[in-house]
């Protein structure tokens, strides 16, 4: 510490003595030449004083008009030479040792050289720079000693330098000027002397002193002349030195740069040292909440005001009849009038466009359900933005204006219609503000204040709506606040003012004052605030602090905008920083094109600290979907680079990211993910916990925003609850030491609190971080984490749970209940009745009489039933004289035959939307009287034949939900009851039930229904609400949840009205069964998971067909999706065992070989598999179960060996329910209770590990052991296993075998279906008429532009509508309302085919993909249109349509094995991911949108050809499809047999079926196709293999981004047989065929879902063939080929064409007619070379570890040649890709340690190196 500490004071001092004492050198030129120039004036000086020391001499001799002059002039030099007494007096001391100069002189020069020396060495080495510092010291003071021979002044001067004093008035500064003189001229010591000679030149600014002192200048007469001697012999020397001074300035300065570099630097490392600078406290903060509406937020402890909003949530979500139209005096015609009077006087254009909106939809809307609960009007922004403009104004004087209505402080009378709307005509259009505008007051009316809403920023709105967006905002802001108001003097007429008033007064006047006290107690300390959301009143209540001013410095941007009271500010402490300097505009100049940000919402800065370090500040506020986000940062990222690549960027912001971003929200994950990318960080760092919030509020449904309102209950799940909040810098500069969030304005969060509060005034919580500059071990400390991290990924932890919740549905007396002793009395009573009923075991037909029988037999018969003579046999021979407890409740065989238990299973309690159907009985919560036999039969017989229930959309009969009792599932019914098991179970089920009734009305006649109510309520009616909560509570965390037996009554229960219906997404098997209500289930924790598909059908298939498996309807559901976090592919099933378990072995057999006939290796099955304790020659043992598993590879959460006695049942029913035989008494609980091991989560042995696995019976996450259960808090029989699952890592395998390959990729897609899509080489008539159409859509004066109504007239429209809606299609009414207001007035050409949306949202290409050309088992059916080889008559308009509508909408298209659909059936909808210009509401209604759209474009198409070329065109059309369309297929086969029979592999991209028939192909190669080869689309890729060469081929299922089209990739594991100087080989292979989307945006994140699968297999080669679709030239939205190359050689990867591809190397060039959907991409025949698609668009990638490329070649002919500048297709080269050849061999040794030397080299590269410590202390730290 002490050696640090004096290299410093050294290092000061050398400063000092050196840099300070040459007028700080600094490293210029100039400054030396300067200096010399100083010199030569102190030499004139120096002349100048003597003779006026000389004149002043001899004033005395002159006359006295002489001396007036001499002192006049002297009185004129007194501004030069203030101190000339100071002067003098070091004159005097100087003659004193004038004498001794000469030898002094020897002296300075030999000290002189030893500094020259020590300087020079000072450059070598830090320690060097010690040693020398040390003697450099030494050696000035010796030259100052020398120089000036004056001891005294010596000792003043090293006094004045240890100080660091300089004053040009002491003596010691004199001396040390002449000392620097003299320092400058050999070793910078002259350069002091000089300086004295230029202080010399002020002398004669002290003339004016000369007369005091005349008497005394005959004594220093001798005195200066001795001087003059010394000063001249200082010149001789200083003569002699000037050789050296022009050697140092010849020296351009480089080696004074270098010394004063060296020390800036060295002094700026100690101040950035990250062992010695204390870091830097930052705080971000968004403090915009509770600025003006007091209703915005649910408020904790505000009972009054919650009452309120309470009522507001239900007028709003249930509002009957209050939902009134908005006409129906709540804003009237007359309001409308007066308003459209308003708006013409103030001239407001388009109001007529309004008004007709305002006729036509907005009057006759209802208030709540289409005005103010219509999502579109949020996403347009109609109410809110005029809100945010007018809703509370702050004057340039600081006043608050508001708006008349209810969400503000507005202090005027609200109580009628008609006040409101006088107060709020003359606030909009009367009432004037001064406002502040870039500083300048400027008065305006409300409505100046306005702005038009951008479609840009806003795409709901469209392009009409921004055009007439302020008129049209100004009536939905009206119609608002008329709503508002007219809501609330309905709800709280007589309070809701007041309560207002009270919420402003304590909540909204006083925000801004809040949030400058928790700013200036709570962070006071920081270095710098970065605030967001700043109104204006901010300033305000910051001048009232004044130690806030005092602590802090206030910076705003000056493009701020005080109107919107919404900027960005940046608040640096106090003398901390200096030359602040805003670059907002420069950052903002970065942005991508497109982009833009609102006015205030950036605000960045540069900024100077005290230290010398220099920052690049920046406060950011994003858009609320946070779609700014990135390109803010990019561009601050852009700004950083060019401009202040030396500043250390700190960037605090509000990034609005979201956990679970939908399709138009910046997900925190992605956010991530780019700034990784830029080498950025987080204080939350590199990889944030999506969870850990830095907003969560919920909004009421008393503000403009609708669609963010929440109730109070569903708050927790529906409130904004996001990482909004970040401070990023660069990982190189700074690492975050500590960062914390603060809700409550005390530097403390408290986790699930909404917020603000009364205390804490933002719905954004306060971030602060503490960062310090990163040293080299940071560096390293963060490889090292993201290493783990990746490890960790690899173990992704997966929770699942599995729960059967049956128990408890229906009957209150099924189970002992502990804690309920008249329960248990009446049920000891019951169980005495049945076991020892003594004189109480009546004949059958004495409960159930022959009566009875007969009336039953009757209303069988009627309902149809059959075997009902049969059954009548059953009853006179058997059932009617049994004894009702000992031979028919207690026969097992009744039991075992289900003949009571499976009419009670369907019949009990059906679930219906008004409410449950019971059948009265006992066992259920039937509310009848069932107080004697007569009144119970009544009501049963009512019930089965009379009532009607509706299950599946079908209303039937109860009687009609009976099935038959299968033998194989129940083996004790024989062949002849199963035949009539119908009207069997149906007697059965009577006589059960009578006897129920019978003996509970025996039992306890007065009291058994009374407690069978009170159970009902207390165990049944809520039993379902609390398996949810325990779900949606205890096991929040599940990914997975695999339930049983689910009832519809769960289902409500978990419905949208439920918690969990947010955190989990439910899937139901496609068979499930409602009547029986026994279902199995999966969740799915949302937002993780994606492309789920129900497989059940798949895995039921499986099944062997010789042992018929017990398997109801509903038993099993199955499904397919991706889980985000390993973005893997999962097979997930729950299933529900028979009683017995004999269908569970069965069953996951199946689904085993299910998965390995998909390539599927992750899958996880959750069952109850009813497997129990002991062995069982009818049910199923455990360990037999746990040894099928093992069989196949897979175990159990519970282990490969279960124990037997680790029950997850045990529960006892009573004698009270259908199934005897499995009735128990109270004291045989725990000996006959089902106490069995039932319950398993299955996984394969080698994919998963059980990191733990848990039970629990109470729904608290314990299991009770010994306790029977359901109980009244836990409402099932079977407990919940949970289990952690992680995935099992395998050591990597290494094999690189010796060979060689050839291995071609070709898209073969081009000429697909269109004869008419490309320019065609060689076809005179055809490009004639191409020419034609071309003109026709860049120049309609060839045809008449007319509107589509003319074309595809209105009776078409209805006729389509019609039609779509007999197909059952959805959002008609949407469609009709886009038709008649948008698409039936457009131009035809100009705003049709040419609109660049209809083209961006695929409305017209998307149903021509699927519709164009569909191969069907009777060949090919082609939609009637132009653009394919329909051969029928398009002539005319009327044939076209008729056959147009034929064709979607009548035929019927078989695709054999029974596979017939209708074409319409085959539209897909069209996403919103995908296709991001298509908005979610077109996305919902995009099925009839499309068909609507294709019909326009198809009439429109058919038009232009009959107009352009009546007479020929469909004659042109027949030639070339039959020379190029139809002979595509053989084409392209032949080329490839032709010309590449010798390849290895071919890729193949964009296959249809017809190819992969081609028998030509499958002579040499083996067709291999994807499983899900997709037939409707076409477009498939596909891999061909040369036979005999290959083996072991299987299809491989990559785990894909979301947006890949089905069948765009396909990928094969396969080995191939090698030949080599050793002999044969094999070589396993990863081979992959992928066609990129057009934008080739897709291509990387294919190639890295590729690569993760291939580095999980890496004893596999990667070769893959693709059509990459990458660009030459970089554009936004698409792929440039420079960015894959980069990416690829990141990867470890190469293409065929090399690291570094040649961009002009093209393999696409085509150019496409206007006679094709996607007219962006058209051109004319002349453009075809300049905006023909020419790209280098197709690679085969290879792993560079494993394999060169020896030669590459093109070929666009079909001949292994290659044409440059040739257009194709071509009619002998049918596609529009060339195909790429290369040939591949081994790498060998010395490539692959050249490849990992070049990795080595480029991860260095990457790496800023720390500086060199040369102290021990750093050296210490580096080795630790």
């Amino acid at each position: 510490m002490m050696l640090a500490f004096r290299e410093k004071v050294l290092a000061s001092f050398f400063l000092v003595g050196v840099v300070l004492h040459v007028s700080v050198i600094d490293g210029h030129k100039s400054e030396v030449i300067a200096l010399k120039a100083r010199a030569k004036k102190a030499e004139g000086a120096n002349a100048e004083v003597s003779e006026l020391l000389k004149n002043s001499l001899s004033a005395k001799e002159s006359n006295a008009e002489e001396a007036e002059r001499q002192q006049h002039e002297a009185q004129n030099a007194k501004t030069r030479v203030k101190d000339l007494e100071v002067e003098l007096g070091n004159l005097r001391m100087l003659q004193h040792e004038a004498q001794r100069t000469e030898e002094e002189l020897d002296t300075v020069k030999q000290k002189l050289r030893v500094a020259e020396e020590n300087v020079r060495r000072l450059t070598t080495s830090v320690e060097e720079e010690r040693v020398v510092s040390s003697k450099s010291e030494e050696a000035l003071q010796m030259q100052i000693m020398r120089s000036n021979g004056l001891k005294a002044e010596l000792e003043s001067c090293q006094s004045d330098s240890s100080k660091e004093e300089v004053s040009s008035q002491d003596k010691a500064e004199k001396i040390r000027q002449l000392e620097g003189q003299l320092e400058l001229a050999r070793a910078e010591g002259e350069l002091k002397a000089l300086e004295a000679m230029e202080e010399a030149e002020k002398a004669k600014d002290e003339a004016e002193k000369l007369k005091d002192m005349e008497q005394r200048l005959d004594e220093q007469a001798g005195e200066l002349k001795t001087l003059r001697g010394s000063i001249a012999k200082l010149k001789e020397t200083l003569k002699k030195y000037e050789g050296d001074e022009k050697l140092l300035i010849e020296d351009k300065g480089e080696r004074r740069k270098a010394l004063l570099d060296e020390a800036k630097d060295k002094t700026l490392r100690a101040a950035t040292d990250p062992d010695r600078a204390p870091p830097l406290e930052v705080v971000t903060w968004n403090v915009a909440a509770v600025n003006n509406n007091p209703f915005e937020y649910w408020i904790t402890g505000t009972d009054e005001y919650n009452s309120i909003m309470e009522q507001v949530a239900k007028f709003i979500s249930d509002p009957g009849a209050n939902d009134v139209e908005v006409v129906d005096g709540v804003f009237t015609d007359v309001m409308w009038e007066d308003l459209k009077e308003q708006m013409a006087a103030v001239a407001f254009k388009n109001i007529d466009e309004v008004d007709k909106l305002w006729q036509d939809d907005f009057k006759g809307r209802k208030i709540i359900s289409q005005f103010m609960k219509d999502p579109l009007i949020g996403k347009k922004r109609l109410a809110s933005y005029p809100d945010r403009y007018t809703n509370t104004i702050t004057t340039a004087s600081g006043v608050r204006k508001t708006r008349p209505t209810v969400i503000n402080c507005f202090s005027g009378d609200l109580s009628t219609q008609d006040k409101w709307w006088s107060e709020w005509k003359k606030f909009m259009f009367k009432d004037e503000v001064q406002v502040l505008k870039k500083g300048r007051k400027t008065t305006k009316n409300i409505y100046e204040l306005l702005k038009p809403i951008s479609s840009a920023k806003y795409p709901a709105l469209s392009e009409a709506e921004e055009k007439i967006s302020l008129p049209l905002q100004v009536l939905a802001a009206a119609i608002f606040d008329a709503t508002l108001v007219h809501m609330m003097n309905t709800i709280a007429p007589k309070v809701w003012e007041t309560t207002r008033e009270e919420m402003c007064e304590k909540l909204n006047r006083g925000k801004n004052d809040r949030v400058v006290s928790i700013l200036n107690t709570q962070y006071k300390d920081a270095d710098m605030l970065l605030l967001q959301e700043v109104s204006s009143d901010f300033d305000k209540a910051a001048r009232k602090v004044k130690s806030f001013g005092n602590t802090f410095e206030t910076f705003v941007s000056q493009e701020a905008d005080e109107g919107r009271g919404q900027n960005s500010y940046v608040l640096l402490k106090n003398g901390v920083f200096s030359d602040v300097a805003e670059v907002s505009k420069n950052v903002l100049a970065e942005l991508p094109s497109g982009e833009s940000v609102a006015a205030g919402d950036l605000f960045a800065l540069t900024a100077k600290h005290s230290s010398g370090v220099e920052y690049l500040l920046a406060s950011f506020h994003g858009d609320t979907n946070g779609l700014a986000t990135i390109p803010v940062v990019k561009a601050m990222h852009a700004y950083r680079t060019k401009h202040a690549p030396q500043h250390k960027l700190i960037f605090g912001m509000d990034a609005n990211t979201y956990e679970h971003p939908a399709a138009d929200l910046q997900g925190l994950e992605a956010f991530a993910e780019y700034y990784r990318s830029e080498n950025l960080t987080s204080c939350y760092g590199d990889y944030p916990d999506p969870t850990n919030y830095t907003t969560f509020h919920a909004r009421t449904h008393l503000q403009p925003q609708l669609n963010k309102a929440v109730s109070s209950k569903l708050k927790d799940v529906l409130g904004d609850k996001n990482p909004k909040d970040h401070i990023l810098f660069y990982k190189a500069d700074f690492v975050a030491v500590s960062t914390a969030k603060d809700n409550t304005g005390e530097r403390t969060y408290t986790e699930g609190m909404v917020f603000p509060t009364l205390k804490f005034p933002s719905d954004h919580g306060i971030t602060s971080t503490r960062l310090k500059f990163a040293s080299a071990a940071d560096q390293r400390r963060r490889v090292e984490q993201e290493a783990l991290r990746v490890k960790r990924n690899e173990q992704a932890r997966l929770e699942a749970v599995t729960w059967n919740i049956a128990a408890v549905n229906n009957n209150p007396f099924e189970y002992w209940i502990d804690g309920t002793p008249e329960y248990n009395a009446l049920m000891e009573g019951v169980a005495k009745f049945i076991t020892d009923p003594e004189g109480k075991d009546v004949r059958v037909k004495k409960v159930f009489t022959q009566t009875m029988w007969e009336e039953l037999k009757t209303a069988m018969a009627a309902a149809g039933m059959t075997g009902v003579d049969e059954v009548d046999g059953m009853w006179v021979d058997n059932f009617s004289d049994r004894l009702i407890i000992s031979e028919f409740m207690k026969d097992a065989d009744i039991g075992k035959k289900r003949l009571a238990s499976y009419p009670d299973r369907y019949t009990n309690t059906i679930e219906q939307s008004g409410g449950n159907v019971m059948r009265p009985t006992v066992i259920n919560c039937y509310e009848g009287d069932l107080g004697s036999s007569e009144k119970w039969w009544a009501q049963w017989k009512k019930f089965i034949f009379e009532t009607e229930v509706t299950v599946k959309g079908t209303t039937k009969p109860v009687h009609k939900l009976l099935k038959t009792i299968s033998r194989s599932k129940y083996p004790a019914v024989t062949e002849a009851e199963e035949a009539v098991s119908i009207p069997l179970q149906t007697l059965a089920a009577a006589i059960f039930d009578a006897v129920l009734v019978h003996m509970m009305n025996t039992v306890a006649p007065g009291t058994w229904q009374e407690l069978r109510k009170e159970m009902c309520e207390k165990l049944n009616k809520g039993k379902s609400e609390r398996a949810a909560n325990i779900l949606e509570t205890t096991y929040r965390s599940a990914n997975v949840a695999f339930l049983q037996e689910v009832s519809p009554d769960f289902e409500d229960a978990a419905s949208s009205k439920s918690v969990l219906s947010h955190r989990f997404d439910m899937y139901l098997p496609a068979d499930a069964d409602a009547a029986r209500g026994q279902n199995s289930m999966i969740l799915l924790k949302k937002h993780e998971w994606s492309k789920a598909e129900d497989v059940t059908a798949g895995v039921t298939a499986m099944f062997d067909t010789s042992t018929k498996a017990p398997l109801d309807d509903g038993d099993l559901v199955a499904v397919t999706s991706v889980w985000a976090k390993t973005g893997k592919t999962y097979l997930l099933a729950s299933f529900h065992g028979d009683t017995n378990g004999l269908a569970t072995i069965p069953v996951v057999n199946a689904f085993h070989k299910y998965a390995e006939s998909q390539g599927i290796n992750d899958f996880i099955f959750g069952l109850d598999a009813n497997s129990h304790a002991a062995p069982g020659s009818k049910t199923l043992y455990i360990q037999d179960f746990a040894r099928a598993l093992r069989t196949n590879g897979l175990t159990s959460c519970y282990g490969d060996h279960p124990n037997p006695h680790n029950y997850t049942t045990f529960h006892a029913r009573t004698h009270l329910q259908p199934q005897l035989n499995k009735a128990v008494a109270l004291s045989e609980r725990d000996a006959k209770g089902d106490k069995n091991p039932k319950d398993h989560i299955v996984f394969p042995t080698q994919r998963f590990v059980a990191v733990s696995t848990a039970k629990d019976n109470t729904g608290e996450r314990t299991y009770t052991e010994g306790m029977v259960f359901p109980t009244l808090k836990f409402p099932s029989d079977h407990g919940i296993t949970s289990t952690v699952l992680e995935h099992r890592v395998r050591p990597a395998a290494e094999d690189v075998p010796e060979g060689s390959l050839m291995a071609s990729t070709w898209n073969v897609a081009a000429v697909n279906n269109n004869p008419f899509e490309y320019w065609i080489t060689g076809t005179d008539e055809y490009n004639a008429l191409m020419d034609s159409v071309a003109n026709v859509i860049t120049n309609t004066k060839s045809i008449e532009d007319v509107p589509v109504k003319e074309v595809f007239t209105p009776t078409m429209w209805s006729e389509l509508r019609v039609a779509m809606d007999t197909a059952g299609m959805t959002g008609l009414d949407e469609v009709a309302a886009v038709y008649e207001s948008d698409f039936k007035d457009r131009k035809i050409v100009s705003e049709f085919l040419k609109d660049k949306q209809i083209g961006a949202k695929r409305l017209a290409s998307m149903p021509d993909r699927v519709s164009n050309t569909i191969r069907t088992a009777a060949g090919d059916r082609m939609r009637p249109t132009v653009i394919n080889c329909y051969d029928g008559d398009l002539s005319t308009m009327q044939k076209w349509w008729a056959q147009w509508t034929k064709f979607m909408f009548t035929d019927k298209l078989d695709f054999g094995n029974g596979n017939t659909k209708h074409v319409y059936q085959m539209l897909k909808k069209i996403s919103h991911k995908k296709y991001s210009a298509i908005s979610e509401e077109e996305e919902a209604i995009s099925i009839p949108l499309q068909t609507m759209a294709g019909a326009i474009f198809d009439a429109i198409l058919v038009h232009m050809m009959n107009d352009v070329a009546p007479k020929s065109w469909e004659a042109i059309r027949a030639e070339m499809c039959d020379k190029l369309n139809r002979n595509k297929g053989s084409l392209i086969a032949d080329i490839l047999d032709n010309r590449y029979y010798d390849n290895s592999v071919v890729f193949l991209q964009e296959v249809g079926s017809g190819l992969v028939s081609e028998r030509v192909l499958q002579a040499d190669w083996a067709v291999h196709i994807p499983v899900d080869f997709d037939t409707d689309r076409e477009q498939n890729s596909v891999i061909l293999l040369k036979k005999h060469e290959w083996f072991g081929v299987e299809e491989v299922h990559i785990d894909l981004p979301e947006g890949i089209a089905k069948g765009d990739l396909f990928v094969l594991k396969a080995s191939r047989v090698l030949k080599s100087e050793t002999g044969k080989v094999e070589k396993d292979f990863l081979l992959a065929s992928f066609h990129g989307d057009t934008d080739g945006m897709m291509t990387i994140p294919v190639v890295k879902a590729v690569k993760a699968y291939a580095d999980e297999h890496p004893e596999r080669t990667l070769l893959f063939g693709m059509d990459a679709n990458t660009y030459e030239h970089p554009a936004a939205g698409k792929q440039d080929l420079e960015g894959f190359a980069k990416y690829y050689t990141s990867a470890g990867l190469s293409s065929c064409y090399g690291d570094s591809p040649d961009p002009t190397g093209y393999t696409t060039f085509h150019a496409r007619t206007y006679l094709q959907p996607q007219l962006n991409k058209a051109v004319s025949a002349e453009d075809r070379d300049k905006k023909g698609d020419k790209n280098p668009k197709d690679h085969i990638l290879f792993s560079k570890r494993a394999l060169a490329s020896q030669k590459v070649s093109k070929d666009n002919t079909g001949k292994r040649e290659y044409v440059n500048g040739m257009v194709f297709p071509t009619l002998t080269f049918p596609s529009d890709h060339g195909i790429t050849t290369a040939m591949f061999r081994e790498a060998n040794d010395a490539e692959i340690r050249a490849y990992e030397a070049k990795v080595r080299e480029e991860s260095a590269g990457n790496q800023e190196h720390a500086t060199e410590h040369t102290d021990e202390k750093y050296e210490k730290t580096d080795r630790e």
